[in-house]
């Protein structure tokens, strides 16, 4: 009864990694590109604060990119965890027997 629920939510939960590493990948593109423009132009202005701003924008967006990169390891080891306590653990539910009058 339990191994539909848990199917139906792992595969919600491997919907949800494929969406966040999709996303990741897109705001690591996005980032080092814009990163990249603005070091342009600020090399071009001459601007040395402009240059760092672009350079730890770069820098920034990668390590975020690593971080959201490293979402499938984790949601797998918890849900490793989950799936094995989910199999040893027995839940009782209490049955109420409500005795209408009349019936």
């Amino acid at each position: 009864m339990f191994e539909s629920v848990i199917q139906v939510f792992s595969q919600i939960g491997v919907w949800i990694v494929v969406l966040a590493v999709g996303v990741s990948f897109i705001f690591l593109a996005i980032g080092v590109a814009r990163g990249s423009i603005e070091a342009q132009w600020a090399n071009q202005l001459g601007s040395a604060v402009g240059l760092n701003q672009a350079y730890t924008r770069i820098v920034m967006t990668v390590l975020l990119a690593a971080l959201g990169l490293s979402v499938p390891v984790v949601i797998t080891t918890i849900a490793n965890g989950l799936t094995e306590a989910a199999g040893t653990i027995t839940v009782e539910i209490p049955q109420i027997d409500i005795n209408v009058a009349g019936q």
